[in-house]
């Protein structure tokens, strides 16, 4: 079970509210006050549980495998979780040096970057990239999405690995031989 214990705020007159930063995108939390004052010491649960929520999620949807030299168009989708507009989000790829990224629908010469606009509420949008696979090894990709208003930025890694392989024909190794487990006989 995880806690968070939030620094103290000094009230002097009853409040309704207080703003804090959660320390995580998709979580609820129970939550308990403890109210204290020269005199008395009081903590108070609150009842049901707090959700937090990034207001957007970002997915790059990458192939598992590439071929040195291959070509492919992948999408990131973005998802709007809030019932508010996200106003200029753009969505900017990070890769390493195994991918080159080029940006679809419009040039994007160094920053990697794309502005999609304004996401309704509950909407989605997307960005779409040409990868090329430039040398062979596990490839990084990173993505950064950035919303205008509400201000947030949210910043992911690849989360299946992407793995680009040397050109040619794989060379697969095929045996053929008896298997002997007791009560059974398997040609394989």
């Amino acid at each position: 079970r995880e806690s968070i214990v939030l620094p103290p705020v000094r009230l002097n007159q009853s409040i309704t509210q207080i703003n804090v930063t959660m320390p995580d995108a998709v979580t609820s939390w129970k939550v308990k006050a403890v109210v204290a004052s020269k005199e008395e010491l009081y903590t108070v649960p609150l009842h049901g549980t707090v959700a937090v929520l990034n207001p957007i999620f970002s997915s790059t949807l990458t192939p598992p495998f590439l071929t040195l030299f291959d070509e492919v168009v992948v999408p990131t989708l973005l998802e709007n979780t809030l019932d508010d507009w996200l106003r200029n989000v753009s969505v900017v790829l990070n890769p390493g040096s195994t991918l080159g990224i080029e940006c679809v629908e419009r040039p994007c010469p160094e920053v990697k970057e794309q502005l999609l606009g304004d996401i309704p509420p509950r909407g989605h949008g997307m960005a779409r990239w040409r990868m090329k696979a430039l040398d062979v090894g596990e490839a990084l990709l990173n993505t950064t999405v950035i919303v205008g208003m509400p201000r947030f930025r949210e910043e992911s890694t690849l989360q299946m690995p992407l793995v680009v392989g040397p050109p040619g024909t794989p060379h697969v190794q095929i045996s053929r031989g008896v298997a002997n487990i007791p009560g059974f006989k398997v040609a394989a």
